[in-house]
């Protein structure tokens, strides 16, 4: 077996990363020896890899990539040299001493809640919709995203049932569960959703999201919906974490506390979730300072 082949096995038996994870050390690797016009699997040219080398990887990656991202790709490399290194006995110490760059933890991305609302209602001037039916589906689901703060995949494995309840039951990270509220605002989108199924013929599935042709609905199908918007308004973020982020500045700035966020979001550590009452002040002060005085 090659040694990258020998690698993700590694990963997936021992460390049980997953398949998301596994595709991501794949391309970040990939990336890098593809750049040094070195073969993945070849042991000889991998141990050859110079501090030359390194730099010019570097400097190109600056001009493309965050400071994050170069830091998350180091850790990739460095990983798999690592297991070179016990398994083949192949040892590079100028890509084992690389170092990760320095990056500040920036603010959660939120938006203010008056600006979602009028997004939402606004959609089908940003999207050129064939069918009023993708139309309420995607009011659905930006709706369900702000007032819930569900992850994407987690709003993504939603069923019928469960949008017929007042409150589900979701199974987030490390298998913690945690209690969902779906209020009227969700119900009243979801019962436009199923108005315009049956106006358009659209026989539904057991999984809410789908679009016109029958199909369940990816990450990557809403994330071109957020593209989009983001196109539209000119904003230097959007995504589907946006609606998570701006879920929680909303509930601070209308009286929660940090335990209930905490809990609503899932949570593990209270440090993450205390980073919203930065948001909420910068967003006050936004608004006061637009105040004409």
């Amino acid at each position: 077996m090659q040694p990258i082949n020998t690698y993700l096995t590694f990963l997936k038996i021992h460390r049980s990363a997953s398949e998301k994870t596994i595709l991501a050390y794949t391309k970040d690797i990939l990336h890098f020896c593809e750049f040094l016009n070195v073969d993945i699997n070849n042991l000889q040219q991998l141990r050859k890899i110079s501090n030359d080398d390194i730099k010019n990887w570097l400097i190109d990656r600056r001009e493309k990539a965050t400071n994050r991202t170069i830091s998350r790709q180091i850790v990739s490399i460095k990983m798999y040299f690592l297991f070179l290194n016990e398994v083949y006995g192949i040892k590079n110490e100028n890509i084992l001493n690389m170092n990760g760059l320095k990056f500040k933890n920036g603010l959660p991305k939120a938006i203010q809640s008056e600006q979602i609302t009028n997004i939402i209602n606004n959609l089908e001037n940003i999207i050129k919709y064939k069918n009023s039916f993708d139309l309420a589906c995607d009011r659905l689901i930006l709706t369900l995203l702000f007032a819930t703060g569900l992850r994407i995949s987690e709003a993504l494995s939603l069923t019928h049932n469960d949008l017929k309840k007042d409150t589900i039951t979701i199974l987030g990270k490390g298998q913690k569960e945690r209690m969902i509220y779906i209020l009227p605002e969700i119900k009243n989108k979801y019962n436009e959703y199923l108005k315009k199924a049956k106006e358009n013929g659209i026989i539904l599935k057991n999984k809410v999201f789908i679009n016109a042709k029958g199909k369940i609905l990816t990450s990557r199908d809403i994330d071109r919906v957020f593209q989009q918007i983001k196109i539209y308004y000119g904003f230097q973020y959007f995504s589907p974490h946006t609606m998570r982020h701006s879920f929680a500045t909303s509930l601070l700035e209308n009286g929660a506390n940090i335990k209930q966020i905490q809990s609503l979001l899932g949570h593990e550590n209270l440090s993450t979730t205390q980073k919203y009452t930065k948001i909420t002040k910068k967003l006050i002060s936004d608004k006061l300072n637009k105040i004409k005085w």
